[in-house]
């Protein structure tokens, strides 16, 4: 009779012997072989999990996120405070660091520039001439008592240049009343800054660029050269809120031409133009090189020669240039009402005949510590 195993038991496995054959669990030799069967060696428990230490909080990702932002804040809070202290200490610990304005005084007689130190630092102008053969300075002395200089009130409005107000100096070392109209007259910048460069027909080559003159120290001066025809002009429009005839040009000039061949001529020439409210042309004072005496370029790249125009042979060289505009008005330009001009435009120009070929008609033109300004008349 046989008994049906039970399907919800699970069946034990055969037991092997060596020469593997199967017997039931428990026995101890095989039924086939008689071959003694060693007994199933138990397998060890496995240890238990370590439980996590008592008093040790385990950390969550949030936590981790948290204690991440909170160390972010403070590098960044710390790292705000070092770049402020960068920032800020320099301005208030430099030389230029000023509440208000100081005026610097000199020795009688002394040649030099009075330095304005504020807020932000003025350029200084400069007026002894930057040519190798510099006029001699005047020698200062030691025991003069120092002279108080004023400080500057600039003018209420001026139209078309932003200016920064400076002290103009003669090439004595005299100061002059009242600030230099032209913006960045003596060149301590780039040219580009105030003044503006007009080309009409040219054919050969240019040059305009600032440089340093060979002198002790070396001064900033405008150089300008071309060849060929047509003009090259530097210009720079100054509008006036005051009388034109109070007020005083000077600066320093050197001007080169070519002399004139086949009809052709190059010419160099610094002109100032006086003109209306309008923009229009009153009359104009010319300095121009000395190659010739006469010029083909009047009216044409030069103004027109007549009583509205107060010419004048510029020696070889670099020469010093000084006119008060009230007596120029009286005894070169009496066509002219001063109460009329509202505008004065400088030109530093160098012209060239039409029919010059590119490589002739050489002129060459340069140019230091220009300046246009109120009061101290020229003798």
């Amino acid at each position: 009779m046989t008994r049906d195993a039970d399907p919800g038991r699970a069946t034990p496995e055969p037991v092997l012997c060596p020469n593997g054959h199967p017997n039931r669990p428990g026995t101890r030799i095989c039924a086939v072989c008689r071959a003694l069967i060693p007994p199933a060696v138990a397998a060890p428990p496995s240890p238990p999990a370590a439980a996590p230490a008592a008093g040790r909080p385990v950390a969550t990702g949030g936590d981790a996120r948290l204690l991440a932002l909170l160390l972010l804040l403070l590098a960044l809070t710390a790292a705000t405070i070092v770049l402020a202290f960068l920032f800020f200490y320099p301005i208030r610990h430099g030389p230029d660091y000023l509440a208000t304005a100081a005026v610097v005084t000199l020795p009688a007689g002394e040649s030099g520039v009075v330095a304005l130190a504020t807020a932000t630092q003025l350029p200084t102008a400069t007026a002894a001439p930057p040519s190798p053969t510099p006029p001699a300075a005047a020698t200062a002395d030691p025991d003069a008592p120092p002279t108080p200089v004023a400080t500057i009130t600039p003018l209420s409005t001026i139209v078309g240049v932003v200016l920064t107000p400076t002290l103009a100096a003669t090439t004595e070392g005299t100061l002059v009343s009242g600030p230099n109209l032209i913006q960045n007259g003596d060149f301590s910048q780039d040219w580009v800054n105030g003044w503006e460069r007009i080309a009409d027909g040219l054919n050969g080559a240019q040059v305009v660029e600032v440089r340093q003159s060979s002198g002790d120290p070396p001064r900033p001066l405008l150089v300008m050269s071309k060849t060929g025809a047509g003009a090259l002009r530097v210009v720079q429009h100054v509008v006036l809120t005051g009388p034109a005839a109070d007020l005083v040009f000077r600066g320093q000039l050197r001007l080169a031409g070519a002399p004139p061949a086949a009809g052709n001529e190059g010419r160099a020439a610094l002109l100032l133009l006086y003109e209306n409210e309008a923009g229009e042309t009153l009359g104009a004072s010319v300095w121009l090189d000395g190659s010739a005496t006469a010029s083909s370029l009047w009216g044409s790249h030069l103004p027109p020669f007549g009583p509205t125009t107060a010419p004048r042979i510029q020696a070889a060289g670099w020469q010093t240039v000084e006119i008060a505009l009230a007596r120029e008005f009286v005894d070169r330009l009496p066509a002219i009402d001063p109460a009329a001009v509202r505008r004065v435009t400088i030109v530093l120009a160098l012209a060239g005949s039409d029919g010059c070929p590119p490589d002739a008609c050489a002129a060459e033109l340069g140019a230091a510590a220009l300046s246009l300004t109120a009061g101290g008349s020229a003798p």
